[in-house]
């Protein structure tokens, strides 16, 4: 048997003075995997025009149930993260794509969304410090999340807040979504940078 593919490998450089920012934005955005009924794809490294972004970014838009919309969990700043780590075999690895995400507070609202995401199956785009969106979730693997809430101890320099601790399995680290963005208020945001874009 004769395997072939295209040689997408290239350079991949860091310029001298140029700053990669750590951390995401302040908020995610969720949606149950029930509202979405198309999913976007990936490119593929036997794509024609295939290169190194290409095959971990995805370009279209998902296509979501009528009146459907990604809602956004605000997140207190420079506490969140997420990761992308390779897991498994030669021949069968994958990568395992966590965040882990904190909301401020504990109140009903937050107790609430942790009893449903508890043992739902969600979606969740993470913004990176310059806007590009992360997809965490597949049409392959079903996402977990483990959230937990702690009171705090002490009046002063001690946190009540509410993690959200996510996962999911996928061929590759968490793809950049660059697709329309449908939030609960109607507007539509862009996985390229944030920013509020016309339908």
């Amino acid at each position: 048997m004769t395997c072939k593919r295209p040689n997408i490998y290239t350079d991949v450089k860091h310029c001298v003075g140029q700053t990669n920012m750590p951390g995401t934005r302040e908020f995610v955005l969720t949606i149950p995997r029930e509202d979405i009924v198309k999913w976007p794809a990936k490119g593929k490294p036997t794509d024609e025009d295939a290169t190194l972004a290409s095959i971990v970014t995805i370009k279209e838009d998902f296509v979501l149930a009528a009146d459907a919309s990604w809602k956004k969990i605000t997140l207190t700043p420079d506490t969140n993260s997420f990761n992308s780590e390779s897991q498994g075999n030669w021949g069968s690895k994958t990568f395992n794509n966590t965040v882990n995400a904190v909301h401020p507070g504990v109140n009903a609202e937050a107790a609430g969304l942790c009893a449903m995401l508890n043992n739902d199956d969600t979606v969740f785009l993470v913004p990176m410090r310059d806007g590009r969106m992360r997809l965490f979730g597949n049409e392959m693997f079903q996402a977990t999340v483990n959230p937990k809430q702690e009171s705090g101890a002490a009046a002063a320099g001690d946190s009540a807040q509410t993690t959200l601790e996510i996962a999911v399995t996928d061929d590759t680290p968490a793809p950049f979504y660059e697709g329309k963005i449908i939030l609960s208020d109607g507007t539509y945001m862009s996985g390229k940078d944030c920013s509020i874009i016309s339908e």
